[in-house]
């Protein structure tokens, strides 16, 4: 039997295979949009508010200097949001606040961010998919999303069968690259006028490509005028199609030596298109003095400062090749690093076959061919150079470039097959068509759908058994049973674990944010600065207090990474607690104990932050051999004007906190100097002191002002709360008292 090869396939499904393209298209785009929360994509949720403005006969967006609920999104024009509005207006959307509540801890446009709040509005998971109210009437404006997508698909499709040849399975193939391109699919399931204004993009590229085959009819160039128009009135990018456009008409009258005729072509495709969006831009002249109203945008999005520099430019590129493909949430959400590998050399392929083929095909016999695929490279290009433009002021994304994407698409697959030519380069467009479907199915699952999803909730009877009860309660509606940290001891660079178990006592009205804060040395203290903290939503984000019925245990780990710079040795202090991030000052509520006593501080535990290497005895120090009990040791020391140095070694970890002591007393043995105190001032107290640990113990001795003579300087440990010293063996033997004599004094 013979081999089918993609083209014969789909050459057997050729009344089909556009419709199963459509089809799964549409499926995966609702899979995108049900597995996806609500508004979580790009400025979903003013452009949302834009649709919501419109829906409430508020008329268009008058920005007055005072921000406005769609913010930036207030200058757009406003097709997409008047396609939308009538869909919304059927809906009842009261409860809008509560279920457009934002994150205040969201991780916008951080992907790698260790602590999720991926999302940005709070939503509670069991009613996510609820289908009333807000919640309903976001999945109808959707719906125009998911069909603006299928109409780009659709003449993705249309505008290849121009540059392969009507039916032909590149066409095909070139249009799946398009449907099947997950950022794509992603958009579609969103409420983004990008939609919009890819979808008219895709029609009029697809109108360009017919003009250069016949000489372009009145009907037809009205008919473009008024897609320009519309484009003009969805989003500002849209205009730079009329560059390849009016390109395309130069050529045909070129071609047909139609000269007089292309100055007609040109008045009744713009006479066309003023009509149709160019009150809009009077409009914005009108108000604003500035027929663009990027004034607008600009007032409430603030442009950079200064363009980037060509090396930062390239930066950014990264981040729209990634995003081009597979980046989801708001810019933080992105799929494993070896497949935007794979989608980097996939374009390299295409382009490097696109410009193999089209450099001879300049001077080769077929023209038609020729101009036909130099303007789609030139509609390529245009929006790379208004995105380009756009950098120049903000940040850029991929789906900027998703009015090419038509284009981008026949281009690669044109390359491909220059490239590898025949069966083979038709079986790897085929394939990656294919890996390319794969991996938009794969992503809800495994990337987006992890990104939100809310931890376990617990019974009370099921929290960890490590765990150190603490039963501190925040207004009477928030308890911390216990926490539990992990290692004892880390060291600059790595990470400290701590696992709180939070429990709502009673429903909850509003949301509040829970803290962890990591001190080192000087531990907490007001207006100091912490080394590392976490501040959250519960669940990461994806578990509000909010949405936790009442008895029920959530316990989460905060991964707390310690700076590389962090000092060390030191101890660790771990601050836990509950405040309302919206209440000036953010004070945090009260903490109350069991027995109704305040908890000050909310220090809920200790860690040791040990250095990369303990030092050894530096040689100015006088070495000693006293090895007191609890397995430590003094093995040296050092004094030099009224400074005293102690050298202090663990042979295991010690069981307490001891305080150190150190005494000078006159020739009658009568204290006349020294202090007590945790050594390193309570930096580093003994019961955080691994096994091996070298610990200097700096302190300042008052020597001045005491009468000339004979003083001895003793130094030992105890247990402060029994005041118990501990035994001391030094050399010859035991210590009496536990003071250790470190040396005689003789003051003139």
């Amino acid at each position: 039997m013979a081999a089918i090869g993609p083209r014969e396939f789909l050459v057997k499904v050729k009344g089909k295979g556009l419709t199963a393209i459509l089809v799964a298209f549409i499926f995966l785009a609702t899979l995108y949009a049900w597995v996806n929360p609500i508004l979580e994509s790009p400025d979903a949720i003013w452009h949302f508010e834009y649709i919501v403005h419109l829906a409430q006969g508020k008329g268009f967006p008058h920005y007055t200097g005072k921000s406005l609920p769609m913010r930036q999104e207030a200058s757009q024009p406003p097709l997409y949001y008047l396609l939308a509005a009538p869909l919304v207006s059927l809906v009842n959307i009261e409860d809008k606040p509560k279920v457009m509540e934002p994150n205040p801890h969201a991780a916008i446009g951080l992907p790698l961010y260790p602590y999720g709040n991926k999302n940005m509005l709070a939503h509670c998971p069991g009613k996510r998919f609820s289908l009333s109210g807000t919640i309903l009437a976001v999945r109808l404006a959707t719906i125009i999303s998911v069909l603006l997508g299928a109409v780009t698909v659709y003449f993705s499709y249309q505008a290849a069968c121009v540059l392969f040849g009507k039916g032909s399975s590149l066409a095909l193939l070139s249009a799946a690259i398009v449907a099947f391109n997950p950022q794509f699919i992603f958009l579609s399931a969103s409420i983004n006028n990008d939609n919009l204004v890819t979808a008219l993009a895709a029609i009029i590229f697809y109108f360009t490509l017919t003009f250069l085959r016949q000489a372009p009819a009145p009907k037809r160039l009205l008919l473009t005028g008024v897609l320009v128009g519309l484009t003009a009135i969805t989003k500002l990018n849209g205009l730079v199609v009329v560059v390849p456009l009016f390109l395309s008409l130069a050529i045909a009258a070129f071609k047909g030596r139609r000269f007089s005729d292309f100055v007609q072509w040109i008045f009744i495709l713009s006479v066309a298109a003023l009509l149709t969006g160019g009150w809009w831009y009077v409009r914005n002249f009108l108000l604003y003095g500035d027929p663009t109203g990027l004034k607008v945008m600009f007032a409430e999005y603030h442009p950079r400062e200064h363009p980037p520099s060509w090396q930062e430019t390239l930066y950014l590129f990264e981040g729209v090749r990634k995003s081009f493909w597979a980046v989801f949430g708001w810019f933080n959400v992105t799929v494993h690093p070896w497949i935007y590998s794979v989608l980097d050399w996939w374009m390299a392929i295409g382009l490097v076959g696109f410009v193999l083929f089209l450099v001879p095909a300049m001077w080769g016999k077929k023209g038609e061919k020729f101009s036909l695929w130099f303007v789609t490279f030139l509609w390529a290009v245009t929006q790379l150079f208004a995105l380009w433009l756009w950098i120049q002021k903000r940040y850029p994304q991929g789906r900027m470039l998703f009015p090419a994407l038509a284009a981008s698409s026949a281009i690669w697959v044109k390359g491909w097959t220059t490239l590898l030519p025949g069966r083979l380069g038709k079986w790897f467009t085929f394939l990656s068509a294919l890996a390319l479907g794969a991996l938009a199915l794969y992503s809800p699952w495994s990337y987006i759908r992890p990104a939100y999803a809310p931890p376990p909730l617990l019974e009370e009877s099921e929290i960890p058994a490590g765990l150190s009860r603490l039963n501190w309660t925040y207004a009477d509606s928030i308890k911390l049973l216990g926490v539990e940290i992990w290692p004892q001891s880390v060291k600059p660079g790595q990470v400290l674990n701590v696992r709180a178990c939070w429990q709502v006592l009673k429903p909850l009205d509003k949301n509040y944010s829970i803290f962890v804060h990591i001190w080192g040395r000087g531990g907490v203290r007001p207006g100091g600065e912490t080394l590392v903290q976490v501040d959250t939503f519960p669940g990461f984000g994806n578990l509000p207090f909010r949405c936790i019925p009442p008895g029920k245990v959530l316990c989460e780990v905060y991964p707390l990474r310690i700076p590389p710079d962090a000092e060390a040795p030191a101890k660790l202090t771990v601050e836990a607690g509950v405040y309302d991030f919206y209440e000036p000052g953010r004070p945090g509520l009260k903490a109350v104990d069991e027995n109704g006593h305040y908890i000050p501080l909310g220090i809920v535990g200790y860690a040791a932050l040990e250095p990369f290497e303990w030092p050894s005895l530096p040689p100015e120090a006088l070495p000693l051999n006293y090895r007191f009990s609890d397995g430590i040791k003094l093995i040296g020391f050092s004094l030099e004007r009224d400074v005293l140095k102690l050298y202090w070694f663990a042979e295991r970890r010690p069981t307490r906190d001891y305080t150190v002591f150190v005494h000078l007393v006159n020739e009658k043995g009568e204290w006349v100097a020294g202090f007590d105190g945790m050594p390193m001032g309570g930096d580093f107290p003994t019961s955080l002191w691994p096994e091996g640990a070298l610990v200097e113990d700096e302190r300042k001795i008052a020597l001045a002002g005491l009468p000339p003579g004979e003083y001895t300087l003793k130094v030992g440990l105890y247990f402060l709360e029994t005041m118990e010293r501990l035994r001391v063996e030094g050399p010859n033997g035991p210590v009496p008292e536990g003071a250790v004599t470190l040396k005689r004094l003789y003051l003139p």
